[in-house]
């Protein structure tokens, strides 16, 4: 509570500047006061009071060439007119502000300047106080920073920006962070021509809720309609939204009229799944299922194809499809790649991409690589594959690759990559092989020239268990062989169809031990 003498305060009226060639006024508070005889009883209710006058009695500042206008009801501005209010701005050739309700009808050239929305256009009312008005024709840019909101990023993470752009017959601001337009365009593409864009009767951004929302919508991509929706709607602030996505139709011989329309859930921001009820005419009805998930240290999709009872063969058909990703850390990471069918002709009867009816073997593999960045890399791995042709493939149950490097050697660069494989089959013989490949080289170059010796030992073991055919169970072979490769730099100009060529002529020269009555020599470029 706080009580005030009426001999306390002098009112100050509100004062104006005016000048043919350039004015500025100043608008304060209705009533302004000048201490006099200061005497207050202060109350503990004081600095509420306080802060609610400075919130409604922000400042509003107004330039323009010409000023003219009646004291405390209103003013009319022309010429490079310019309105500063709290976070907003207005630009315009001419302009008439209300100083009672901040009401400002503009003309010729207007700008609304909020943060970091702008909006273009001819004509414009708008209350510089509570961000309410319209706009006719306006060319808009609006932008906003991505959201925050549930997502894993830490909280000193650069933030990306979203925007969108269009243009409308009409935009009506309805308060800081609504905007309703009407006939309107809009992409968040930032190029001025947008390769893609939506075309609506009516769009509403509300990004209080970061939410858009369009009405008989169309998607236009490189100037052709693609898409019509009688709503639609779609996130503000760069994350995904549930919903469905566009159907895909078709017809083949083997599923008949084919109709799939996809709904998309997004449960977080680091993963979703996506629902794929498909109807085939011949086939009957099937559920696709796609989820995908993203940790710090992981990645993956599983995907999963269903039909109870296929109309044709009375047997149930489905599809499974696993990837995962992972990185453990210290230079340790690996990778699990899994594919099954039901049947050896599934996608030869179901799919309707040219790519899948024409797989022969799918995938069934599982890799742990490590690599310390300097001398040494190693991966272990067993694969499989599910044949869908007849031919059943050799696996690797397991193999194990290491490459040993050592660069700078006084001067040599030392390479021992080695690799022990385990082949197994069913039916035909199995065996083991070991493969080392030792070099040793002797780099030299500068500017002008380079020139590499190197020697290398070609080394190979088989352990077989033979089962269809005859012979050593035991087979090795060491090869040696010798290598000189060498090239120059020229340094002139030279040019060939239109662009500048570097001309860097070189030459290698192999010879090995099974083939030293033919060497081999090589030209390079």
């Amino acid at each position: 509570m706080v009580a005030f003498s009426a001999a306390m305060f002098e009112p100050a009226t509100t004062q104006m500047r005016r000048s043919t060639l350039s004015s500025s006024y100043r608008l304060r508070p209705a009533v302004s006061f000048r201490f006099r005889n200061l005497a207050l009883a202060v109350f503990a209710a004081l600095p509420a009071l306080v802060c609610a006058a400075e919130f409604e009695q922000a400042e509003t500042r107004v330039r323009a060439s010409t000023i003219e206008g009646q004291e405390e009801v209103d003013i009319r501005a022309s010429g490079n007119v310019r309105i500063d209010r709290q976070e907003s701005v207005l630009t315009s050739d001419a302009a008439r502000m209300d100083l009672v309700s901040k009401d400002v009808t503009a003309e010729g050239n207007v700008l609304l300047l909020r943060n970091q929305d702008s909006i273009r256009g001819p004509r414009a009312r708008v209350n510089v106080d509570t961000w309410f008005g319209e706009v006719e024709t306006p060319q808009y840019s609006l932008r906003r920073l991505a959201s925050t909101r549930n997502n894993r990023l830490p909280s000193d993470a650069m933030r990306r920006s979203v925007s969108g752009s269009g243009a409308a017959d009409q935009i009506m601001l309805e308060g800081e962070n609504k905007y309703r337009l009407i006939n309107a365009s809009y992409s968040s593409c930032p190029a001025p021509n947008p390769d893609w864009y939506l075309k609506v009767s009516e769009l509403k951004l509300d990004y209080d809720r970061e939410k858009g929302e369009a009405q008989n919508g169309v998607v236009v991509f490189k100037g052709v309609p693609i898409l019509y929706a009688p709503w639609m709607a779609f996130p503000l602030n760069g994350s995904s939204q549930s919903g469905f996505l566009p159907p895909t139709l078709g017809n083949t011989s083997n599923t008949g009229a084919d109709v799939t329309l996809p709904y998309y859930l997004s449960l977080a921001p680091n993963y979703d799944v996506t629902l794929a009820p498909r109807l085939m005419s011949r086939r009957g009805l099937q559920l696709g299922t796609e989820g995908r998930y993203l940790t710090p240290y992981a990645r993956g999709t599983l995907r999963t194809e269903y039909l109870p009872k296929d109309l044709v063969t009375n047997a149930s058909r489905g599809l499974l499809t696993f990837n995962h990703q992972h990185s453990f850390g210290a230079g340790l990471s690996g990778f699990i790649d899994f594919n099954a069918v039901s049947h050896k002709a599934y996608f030869a009867d179901l799919s309707s991409k040219i790519t899948s009816t024409s797989q022969a073997n799918l995938n069934r593999q599982i890799v742990l690589n490590y690599g310390n960045g300097t001398w040494l890399s190693s991966t272990l791995q067993m694969q499989r594959y599910q044949n869908l042709t007849g031919d059943t493939l050799y696996s690797r149950l397991p193999q194990l690759s290491m490459q040993l490097r050592q660069p700078d050697l006084n001067g040599f660069s030392l390479q021992v990559p080695t690799e022990l494989t385990s082949f197994t089959h069913p039916t035909l013989d199995k065996g083991r092989r070991f493969v080392a490949y030792p070099q040793i080289a002797y780099p030299l170059q500068n500017a002008a020239f380079y020139l590499t010796p190197k020697f290398g030992l070609h080394v190979s073991r088989y352990a077989l268990d033979r089962r269809t055919t005859s012979g050593d169970e035991s087979l090795s072979r060491v090869v040696p062989s010798l290598s000189l490769d060498g090239g120059v730099s020229f340094e002139r100009e030279f040019k060939w169809a239109g662009r500048d060529q570097v001309q860097t002529p070189g030459a290698a020269h192999v010879l090995r031990a099974d083939a030293l009555s033919r060497p081999e020599c090589v030209p390079g470029v």
